[in-house]
């Protein structure tokens, strides 16, 4: 039992991937969530002549559920950016887990982006969450369609991804048999994150091979 609590608040510190402070750029990751499947959206440098996009891979994405496009915006500076594509079939547009406006005007579609003082890079993530006191579950939704990186090749993981769900709910009955999630709770340790592997290698997270783990991540 005592090794299994070592194991348990084995933590890995967990930094936010926020850009330096001396850095005059951030990343926002945006998605634009299709009607239905269909051609995506392209990103407009017109728009922002100071804006580019982020080369690396998986950052950008294009399936029958969404498009993500992923540029380096100028920090702190509220931005129209403008795209052309399939305008007309989009119904949303997210930014990290919330909506942002958009409109359309003569076959482009403009996004008010808000001012950002550091990376918003959250939006390609797909999963909920059950959270108690001093834990937190992630169950990604592991979405066949929206399947990239070393996923897209047969056979999708559906047995692996069905099993990191059962080891989740099992240590979770671990910690709460353990009193971990009061213990690090009330001495303002942080949350104790259980979770398992995302399919669709959100902002170029490719999370393989197939896995499930336990993080303790520190107060910010």
């Amino acid at each position: 039992m005592a090794l299994a609590a070592s194991a348990m608040l084995s933590a890995s510190l967990a930094l936010a991937a926020s850009a330096p402070v001396n850095d005059e750029s951030v990343i926002a990751v945006i998605k634009f969530v299709k009607r239905e499947e269909g051609p995506g959206l392209r990103f407009d440098p017109a728009s922002c002549v100071t804006c580019r996009l982020v080369a690396d891979p998986y950052w950008n994405a294009d399936n029958p559920r969404e498009t993500v496009i992923a540029l380096k915006v100028p920090r702190s500076r509220t931005l129209e950016l403008g795209f052309d594509g399939a305008v007309a079939n989009t119904s949303r547009v997210i930014l990290e887990s919330g909506d942002i406006p958009f409109r359309l005007d003569d076959g482009r579609l403009y996004v008010v982006l808000p001012p950002l003082a550091v990376d918003a890079i959250t939006a390609s993530e797909v999963s909920m969450h059950i959270v108690e006191p001093g834990m937190v579950l992630r169950f990604e939704h592991a979405d066949p369609a929206r399947r990239a990186g070393l996923y897209v090749q047969d056979p999708f993981p559906s047995i692996q991804r069905a099993a990191a769900n059962v080891l989740e709910f099992a240590q979770r009955e671990a910690v709460r048999d353990l009193g971990l999630g009061q213990y690090v709770q009330s001495r303002g340790l942080g949350r104790i994150q259980i979770m398992g592997f995302d399919t669709n290698a959100p902002h170029g997270h490719e999370d393989a091979p197939p896995h499930m783990h336990m993080h303790l991540r520190w107060p910010a």
